[in-house]
């Protein structure tokens, strides 16, 4: 129907070189969280396996020190910042999409230490909200200015902490269930994360849904 022949000649329209941004603006940039979000539809509709694979080794190599993943791959305009959570969570989130459309646990393996590197960043970030000696962290309080969020509401703009948080518990819960798949013993079959990702998940809903 035309709807998905729309949703094809927009896939097409953006792989120069790698999965771009927008063909219809001068937006012509690798972000990472644009290319998690049309990673699936990508994968459903053409055989591209190798072309995200490639993009997911360009994103790790530019990972930065703390483990932080930017908002572009490839960096096409020299910005070293680290990106906000909902656009460096693409990297585990394609990682993740190749391993489960494919059954393709190489791809976990190639980059599981940069993918707990990452995990491990949004750990830091949001141990960093610990306040009044509390032993965990706080979700209100979760990188409240890493959220480009202006763009995407009609009516207010939602909490910046709310869209953050989403970004660090999907990424634990992919973190899961790679780990899970290779058997990585470091963290017990993924366990650890799956614990992790089960607190958060429950204390996002008092923070956000029962308060």
């Amino acid at each position: 129907n035309k709807i998905s022949e729309g949703s094809r000649n927009s896939i097409v329209g953006n792989l120069l070189g790698g999965p771009g941004s927008c063909g219809a603006r001068d937006e012509r940039q690798f972000f990472t969280g644009d290319t998690a979000l049309a990673a699936e539809a990508s994968l459903l509709h053409y055989d591209v396996p190798a072309l995200y694979s490639h993009w997911l080794q360009t994103v790790a190599d530019q990972q930065r020190p703390t483990g932080a993943i930017g908002e572009y791959g490839p960096d096409t305009v020299g910005d070293d910042r680290e990106g906000h959570t909902n656009w460096g969570t693409g990297f585990p989130t394609v990682a993740w999409m190749l391993w489960w459309h494919y059954g393709d646990t190489g791809v976990i393996e190639r980059h599981l230490p940069q993918l707990k590197a990452y995990v491990g960043f949004l750990e830091a970030q949001y141990n960093l909200t610990r306040s009044n000696g509390s032993q965990v962290g706080n979700l209100r309080n979760y990188w409240p200015h890493g959220c480009i969020c202006g763009w995407i509401t009609l009516g207010a703009h939602p909490e910046p902490s709310l869209m953050t948080s989403v970004g660090y518990i999907n990424g634990l819960r992919m973190m899961a269930d790679m780990a899970e798949a290779v058997a990585d013993a470091e963290s017990n079959n993924g366990a650890v994360y799956r614990q992790r990702y089960q607190a958060r998940l429950k204390e996002f809903h008092t923070a956000f849904y029962n308060s």
